[in-house]
């Protein structure tokens, strides 16, 4: 490489560094998690990038921010392989075997364009939807929109003297399932009939989970929204539309990750994290407590735990509960079959509290959108039960 294609290509390194840099910054200070080790990694990045040849510091750059590896494997291929691999940690070993094989050819055949090649590609699939979101966002009316939402319309139909606590209950992302494939799997429709709840036909807005949240709870949407950020003041526009909605005296309780940066960030992020070589990183996920770890199993026991805790018959209070159920991308029947299982499940436990701490409460059971990348279903068909 000439000496101005070699300032380029440092250039967009040192940018790189510097993105991930603050960007890491910024999520620790609100969220401490295992992505730290990025801060260190980071800065040794630019020291190399700086004082090192264009070739040596790219390849240090590949070998601990493997993107282009990353993305490939383990959000494309690990989720189609069987899960005995996934559970013994084989395909780290394998594929990561094969990626150092991979860098070891560039650095000493000297492909360096290969390499700068792989590093941008890396970047594109980690970002690949951020165009679009932008795009889309901007064509969007800045001001928002306000068109009639099916939810505050049903509340509307309250007592303004009612005294019996509203729940509102939101099972993220359950799409309507009538005359697909997948009906056979799901029991939602069967157990809220037997609890006397009747369905109503709901389109969601957006299948953007901000956006249509927004939209059930206020009647509007917002631009900022199209690309999974929280507008300021997202919390008090929810809790200012329910408390208006709701009958006189009325407390409002928002139980959503939306309304709580730490936790909406890793489900609702406007860039993806650029993660470490996973090897790298492994070995600090042991001082952080799998119950604290945004996004594991056990904290998600622990967030839908609180969540039917507040399920509790005290009066004059609107709970909107939000739970994270099918919240991926999925294609395989298999694993759709898994989320609706988990869903259910999670609305026995909800129908079972209701009975026990709340037999005369109002209650409304929704999803903001459907599934959203299934063939045969429609994102926007979402569910809507009411008992009132």
């Amino acid at each position: 490489m000439n000496l101005q294609s070699n300032s380029i290509g440092k250039g967009l390194l040192v940018f790189f560094y510097i993105s991930v840099l603050i960007l890491t910054i910024v999520e620790q200070k609100e969220y401490f998690n295992e992505f730290f080790i990025a801060i260190p990694l980071c800065l040794v990045g630019l020291f190399f990038t700086i004082r090192l040849t264009f070739k040596d510091s790219l390849f240090f750059t590949l070998l601990v921010f493997p993107l282009a590896f990353d993305q490939l494997y383990f959000q494309i291929l690990a989720p189609h392989l069987p899960l005995y691999l996934i559970h013994l940690n084989m395909n780290t070993w394998l594929f990561g075997s094969f990626y150092l094989l991979f860098l070891g050819i560039i650095y000493f055949k000297n492909w360096v364009f290969i390499g700068l090649f792989t590093f941008l590609i890396g970047l594109f699939i980690l970002e690949k939807q951020m165009p679009y979101q932008l795009l889309h966002a901007f064509q969007f009316d800045f001001k928002g929109k306000t068109s009639p939402s099916l939810l505050l319309n049903q509340l509307a139909r309250i007592n303004k003297n009612e005294s019996q606590p509203i729940y509102l209950i939101c099972l993220d992302g359950y799409p309507n399932l009538d005359g697909s494939e997948y009906a056979k799997f799901s029991r939602l429709h069967s157990m809220v009939t037997y609890e006397k709840f009747q369905k109503i036909e709901l389109y969601s807005m957006s299948i953007q989970t901000p956006v249509s949240i927004r939209h059930l709870l206020t009647s509007k949407y917002k631009r900022q929204e199209f690309t999974n950020l929280n507008t300021v003041g997202y919390e008090a526009d929810l809790t200012n539309s329910l408390t208006k909605v709701s009958p006189q005296n009325y407390t409002v309780y928002l139980g959503s990750v939306l309304v709580n940066y730490n936790l909406a960030k890793p489900f609702f992020p406007v860039f993806e994290s650029i993660r470490p070589n996973r090897m790298i990183l492994k070995p600090f996920k042991k001082y952080f407590h799998e119950k604290n770890r945004i996004g594991s199993t056990l904290f998600f026991q622990k967030y839908h735990e609180g969540l039917i805790s507040e399920i509790d018959g005290k009066l004059h209070q609107t709970k909107f509960l939000h739970f994270i159920t099918f919240h991926g991308l999925f294609s395989q029947k298999r694993i759709l079959k898994e989320e609706i299982i988990f869903a259910d499940n999670l609305l026995k436990r909800v129908l079972k509290q209701i009975r026990e701490k709340a037999p005369h409460s109002k209650v409304v059971i929704f999803s903001d959108h459907g599934e959203r990348a299934t063939p045969g279903l429609d994102p926007q068909k979402a569910i809507f039960y009411t008992n009132f």
